[in-house]
């Protein structure tokens, strides 16, 4: 009900601070380096949830529907009321690609893709997760979530150092991700 805390004292920019300096100590292009990033950052998270002791309020910390929503309401207000700029320029709030070439209904469909996507990442996967292990499950999903957001790319520096990050991130979203998927109406799923 509160919605999530403010940005400058949120734990995920905190965790974000430490994990940034760790793979400053240990990265190099190896999967091994990156396997022991992924599994420092899940263990520093899960210890977290455990002196946390409340599954509630690790939901609470983990789970980021409300700012998704918010964010995404304003981009479709400003696609509503004609401004296709302020449009673009709030898009890369929501997703990673390029904007400036999108017009209204590229927009459109990059919330709604988004929204779907993140819905698993920041509603669906934090409560499943917590369901299933408290909250040092739920504090280790964000973990692994968040890390596959720092370092999750196959360019040249992460090809192999994202590695770890990434599969743990696809396999944490998989059940969650089956579970939206079969909880949308059956007229959505013709489409």
């Amino acid at each position: 009900m509160a919605g999530e805390p403010l940005a400058k004292v949120h734990p995920v920019g905190g965790f974000g601070a430490l994990m940034t300096r760790l793979e400053g100590r240990i990265w190099r292009d190896q999967r091994s380096r990156g396997a022991a990033y992924a599994a420092a950052g899940m263990a520093v998270r899960a210890v977290g949830g455990l002196l946390m002791r409340s599954t509630t309020s690790a939901v609470a910390l983990t789970a980021a529907g409300r700012e998704l929503r918010s964010v995404a309401l304003g981009i479709a207000d400003s696609l509503e009321g004609g401004d296709i700029e302020a449009a673009r320029v709030e898009l890369p709030r929501l997703v990673g690609r390029d904007p400036s070439e999108l017009d209204a209904s590229g927009i459109a469909a990059a919330i709604i893709e988004s929204v779907a996507e993140n819905s698993v990442d920041a509603v669906v996967a934090p409560a499943f997760w917590a369901a299933v292990a408290g909250a040092p499950g739920a504090a280790a999903y964000r973990a692994v979530n968040t890390m596959d957001a720092m370092v999750g790319r196959k360019d040249e520096r992460y090809l192999r150092f994202s590695w770890a990050a990434a599969r743990l991130d696809d396999v944490a979203n998989y059940v969650p991700a089956r579970l939206v998927a079969a909880l949308r109406p059956r007229r959505a799923r013709a489409v």
